[in-house]
């Protein structure tokens, strides 16, 4: 190719094999059960933008979470669990219960994940190829869809899509960041 040097052509070599990627190392994946079952767990600092779906996308607000993740005793060697806990602060007295996910393997190293919220059967899919989690509430009132992509070792992009039974549509974007809990407290 050519290069333009103060008005002069330049004749450089080129580089046939492109630009230099770097190894991108896939955290949710280890030696473990499927991989999901062991990222996820630890601190978080959930940090979302809610926005009405739709229209002029209107900003609705803000909210910054604690989510606590912890491996929770399955009755099944098949399957393991995570107990989702959430709350403003790590005090386990005002973290709120959310739900207990169950992990099974499914093709390859992907996973199904089935819980329980607020009395419904909800549903996801975690997808090891891309690290990607995609959760499903079906409930009374709304169906909330989460999709959960791992960026990284400490990071995790979220984008939700709710939808209520009066057609009012909401869409939350954000990030989860794994936290130090012994120095988020002080």
């Amino acid at each position: 190719y050519q290069r333009r040097v103060r008005g002069k052509s330049e004749k450089q070599p080129m580089d046939t094999d492109g630009p230099q990627q770097l190894e991108r190392p896939a955290y949710h994946q280890d030696e473990s059960f499927c991989g999901f079952d062991r990222f996820f767990v630890g601190v978080w600092k959930r940090a979302l933008q809610w926005r009405e779906f739709g229209g002029s996308f209107a900003h609705l607000r803000t909210s910054n979470t604690v989510v606590v993740i912890e491996e929770h005793i399955s009755k099944d060697a098949q399957t393991r669990c995570l107990k989702w806990s959430f709350g403003r602060s790590l005090d386990p007295s005002l973290l709120l219960f959310g739900f207990v996910m169950r992990i099974s393997p499914s093709s390859g190293e992907d996973a199904e994940l089935e819980w329980q919220y607020k009395g419904t059967a909800c549903y996801g899919r975690y997808y090891a190829l891309t690290g990607l989690a995609v959760l499903t509430f079906c409930l009374r009132s709304s169906t909330v869809i989460l999709h959960y992509r791992i960026v990284d070792a400490n990071t995790v992009a979220l984008c939700v899509t709710e939808v209520d039974k009066t057609g009012k549509s909401t869409i939350q974007y954000g990030n989860m960041y794994r936290l130090n809990a012994t120095a988020y407290e002080q």
